[in-house]
């Protein structure tokens, strides 16, 4: 890719994944307790080599324009990191129970 004015090289490497489960247990007839586990992560990686074009920082130079002042070195590869890796987890608990036929309670963590 790349424009008129510089080319660039780009090899993405992003991977995601999540992972649900779930455990349901009755230790009597009135009650039931369940366990929920959640976690998921997300790796990305944009990160590429940009090419300056041939002689850019000649003609900054012969401009009064110092690159380096800028805080740009003289390599003509700029090599960007663009990488996140965010993740989460997550556990619920509910213990439900019924008292009688008509009465239900629930607690949920």
């Amino acid at each position: 890719g790349g424009g008129r004015f510089s080319t660039f090289s780009s090899q993405p490497s992003s991977n995601f994944y999540d992972v649900n489960g779930k455990l349901l247990f009755n230790p009597s007839a009135s009650d039931s307790v369940s366990v929920s586990l959640y976690r998921g992560n997300d790796n990305l990686d944009n990160s590429r080599s940009l090419q300056v074009p041939e002689g850019l920082f000649e003609r900054l130079l012969a401009r009064g324009i110092d690159p380096t002042e800028r805080g740009l070195d003289l390599n003509s590869t700029l090599d960007i990191t663009d990488a996140r890796d965010s993740g989460n987890t997550g556990v619920g608990l509910v213990w439900s129970r019924q008292w009688n036929s008509s009465v239900l309670s629930e607690v949920s963590l």
